[in-house]
Order: C-alpha cells, then sequence, then structure tokens
C-alpha cells in the first residue's frame, strides 16, 4: 500500500488560523484520504500533530526536513494494540472486575444490614426497601466513587 501525502505551501499569520486548518485536515486524515501532510508552516504542522494525538486509534509520527518542511504522518493501531491500550483506562478490564466484586461486597453487606434492622426495628420485613437502599448505595460506592475519590 502506499502512502499518500498531502503537500501544501500554506503559511498562515496566527496560530489560532493554523489550528483551524488543522482540523480540517486531521478529519481528513481521520476519513484515511491522506496518511501524511507535509508543508512549511510550522504552526499548522504543530497544530495537526495535537489534533491527530488526541484520537485514540491514531499514532502520530513528525519529521522536520532540512529543507524546512514539517511532515506529519499516522497510522491507525492495529485492533490487538488498541484494545491492549484501552484495556489500561479507566474502564479497563480489571478495573471493572475491582468494580464489580467492591459492588459485590458492599451489596451484599448493606442489603443483610437492611434486613437485620427491618427485623429488630419493624413488625414486618420489607425485602423490597432493603434490596433497593442496598443496591442503589452499592451502585453509587462502586461506580461512582471512582469520579468523586481519586483511589
Amino acid at each position: 500500500m502506499t502512502d499518500r501525502w498531502k503537500t501544501e505551501d500554506i503559511i498562515f499569520d496566527s496560530l489560532f488560523e493554523a489550528d483551524v486548518w488543522a482540523d480540517s485536515i486531521a478529519n481528513e486524515m481521520y476519513a484515511r484520504l491522506y496518511d501524511g501532510y507535509d508543508t512549511c508552516d510550522y504552526k499548522i504542522a504543530y497544530a495537526l500533530a495535537f489534533r491527530l494525538a488526541a484520537i485514540e486509534e491514531f499514532k502520530v509520527i513528525t519529521e522536520n526536513t532540512p529543507e524546512d518542511r514539517y511532515k506529519v504522518g499516522s497510522y491507525l493501531l492495529r485492533t490487538e494494540e488498541y484494545f491492549n491500550n484501552a484495556r489500561q483506562g479507566e474502564w479497563g478490564v480489571k478495573n471493572l472486575r475491582k468494580r464489580h466484586t467492591k459492588f459485590l461486597k458492599y451489596f451484599l453487606i448493606l442489603f443483610v444490614l437492611c434486613i437485620l434492622s427491618n427485623i429488630i426495628f419493624k413488625d414486618n420485613l420489607n425485602v423490597l426497601t432493603a434490596f433497593s437502599v442496598a443496591l442503589g448505595v452499592s451502585l453509587g460506592i462502586a461506580y461512582l466513587s471512582p469520579y468523586f475519590i481519586e483511589e
């Protein structure tokens, strides 16, 4: 497969203009119309490199040639490599397993405590109330607490 590079000699006055331009080029590269971009304006190359680096499936390569040309290329990560990188993230397999275990522990403890408090303080047994309280609190602790408390 041959590499498709887009070459342009446009030079912008501001980084904002270059960033707007780089955004459109990043969209074209994401659509796989081009594998790389060659420019003489460092502002476009700078903005494009950061735009492409924000896309998780892309690996970005930059090069500055002796002729003062700036090249920004990208390629898609292989599917296994992408998913291996994704597993390291917050919702990775290991973290989900930890959260599921945490949820089950809290749910069982809270459910038993709610049933016991119903037996001690009430004359009837409210299993549905105990279940819903235990479910809501344990879901909140296991799945929402990482957003509020750093573990």
